[in-house]
């Protein structure tokens, strides 16, 4: 069988002269970081709950500053022998955001650049899951949400969106298997060397199929539990064999809240400017640059510490002080747990676990290599907390 190079001929020269320009490299940066941003919500939740945004606008300036256009990659695909003119079974080959996103994954890869490589695989993944999920979910009620909660929180950790507990996380490490297999396994297919349309065709297909299984996966099971007419029920209070405690519920929504929340940390990136001034300003022994220094650690490292510290916060609140989830956004939420923090830690093993975690942000920070005065650091750990408090209520 011929082995042509059509694609890679029309598509990548292009590629590479207009992102030789580093100002090109720096704009599509700032587009795809747009695009995550904009469905920080999405791509924080649990479920498939809420439609992926993009944007015709969005899209032009990614193929105006790869230098190739949509009809560029029209024209690639209509030269190539292999790719069938009149065939359904070759549009998810034939769609020119998935086509231009994988050739930036390997132009990027041969660059050696790995983060705009790996930002290019999660663009081109999260189109194919918007363009997936549309297929099996195109509206979603409150209704629909109630179900998918239900069907998510009875199935194994097998299944996919289960076992990672966000779109993110979900997206970001099929991305990574994604590269390891095509870019380094398989590096003679992809790296530094002309890559025939055979593997193209390869690259999308895999990377497209692993949505469409996860996606079949959890559809079938959300199909059994829609025509039983299962649903998540928060309010529910009832020890039965088809609904769940309450308590079980309350658990799961603190479960799921941390994780959301924890995402929306991710994805800002950096310690928010605001709520580090209103941080300092109640907790005034601490200063801004010392609570930028902790937090900064924290954006960067420390995520999963962070989820936790929610997980604590969250659950203490919810059981101990026996408020609901809509209490968070009060007042009421910064003055109780200020006032748990300052107990004794053998008070509540809850509180312990959240006092060492605090300690290990100031530590790892470096901020005790700069500050020894023990009032200083006290007041830095509760400032982190106040900032961790207010996050929490800015993104219930």
């Amino acid at each position: 069988m011929a082995k042509y190079t059509t694609l890679y001929d029309h598509i990548y020269p292009k590629i590479k002269t207009s992102l030789s320009d580093k100002r090109n490299v720096l704009e599509l940066k700032k587009i795809f970081n747009s695009l995550i941003n904009s469905n920080s919500d999405a791509l924080a939740a649990t479920i498939p709950s809420k439609s992926i945004y993009t944007n015709m606008d969005m899209e032009n300036k990614i193929f105006k500053f790869i230098g190739v256009s949509k009809d560029d990659i029209k024209e690639a695909i209509k030269a190539s022998p292999d790719i069938p003119k009149e065939s359904d079974k070759w549009r998810v080959i034939k769609n020119p955001v998935y086509m231009a996103t994988m050739f930036l994954v390997i132009y990027f890869n041969n660059m050696k650049n790995d983060e705009m490589r790996n930002q290019s695989m999660f663009i081109c993944s999260l189109y194919m899951y918007r363009n997936v999920r549309s297929k099996y979910f195109k509206r979603t009620s409150q209704a629909t949400i109630s179900i998918m909660e239900y069907t998510l929180n009875r199935l194994s950790y097998k299944n996919d969106l289960k076992k990672y507990g966000s779109i993110l996380k979900m997206i970001a490490k099929k991305s990574e298997v994604f590269i390891n297999n095509w870019f380094v396994v398989r590096k003679k297919e992809t790296v530094n060397c002309v890559v025939v349309n055979d593997t193209v065709f390869k690259l999308i297909n895999d990377n497209h199929r692993r949505y469409s299984t996860a996606f079949n996966s959890f559809y079938s099971e959300f199909k059994k539990d829609h025509l039983e007419g299962n649903f998540y029920n928060v309010d529910q209070d009832i020890d039965t064999d088809e609904k769940f405690i309450a308590s079980d519920n309350v658990s799961f929504e603190v479960e799921k809240t941390a994780q959301k929340i924890a995402n929306k940390l991710s994805l800002s990136g950096y310690p928010d400017a605001k709520l580090l001034r209103q941080a300092c300003a109640i907790e005034s022994g601490c200063s801004i640059n010392n609570l930028r220094t902790i937090l900064s650690y924290v954006y960067d490292k420390g995520l999963e510490d962070f989820e936790e510290c929610v997980r604590l916060i969250i659950q203490t609140y919810l059981f101990d002080y026996k408020k609901d989830m809509k209490d968070i956004v009060t007042p009421d939420f910064i003055i109780e747990m200020k006032k748990f923090y300052k107990k004794q830690t053998s008070f509540n093993d809850n509180l312990t676990k959240l006092k060492d975690i605090i300690d290990g942000f100031i530590v790892k920070s470096g901020l005790t290599k700069k500050i020894t005065r023990i009032p200083t650091l006290n007041d830095c750990k509760k400032a982190t907390l106040v900032y961790m408090l207010l996050f929490i209520q800015r993104n219930i």
